[in-house]
């Protein structure tokens, strides 16, 4: 009984955690704003910022309609999700930081 319990937990776990993530397309984090919180998992396990100009980053992840987005203290971050709760809200952001204008890490906050 125990072992099926482990395995219904397992098995709901593995459902619900994969579906969060979408892998990065840069025409749909243009398109589809909303979604871009679960393009950003991709972005960091592969990595695929790390090395990247700012020129090929803004190319990547800026858009003309691009809001929530900043860069006034030399780093880009990205207001991604906004997760509403009754006392207020929390905001979820993906920050890509420079050094000698070069990505050195991309992550994901809160």
């Amino acid at each position: 009984m125990r072992t099926k319990h482990y395995l219904f937990m397992f098995g709901m776990t593995f459902l619900f955690g994969c579906t969060r993530q979408l892998k990065f397309d840069t025409a749909r984090w243009a398109e589809e704003p909303s979604e871009r919180y679960r393009m950003t998992e991709d972005l960091e396990e592969s990595r695929l910022l790390i090395g990247k100009s700012r020129e090929e980053v803004v190319m990547m992840l800026t858009t003309d309609r691009c809001k929530g987005c900043d860069d006034s203290i030399g780093n880009l971050m990205y207001v991604i999700r906004v997760k509403k709760h009754p006392r207020g809200g929390e905001v979820e952001v993906f920050d890509v930081m420079f050094k000698n204008d070069t990505v050195v890490e991309a992550m994901t906050r809160e």
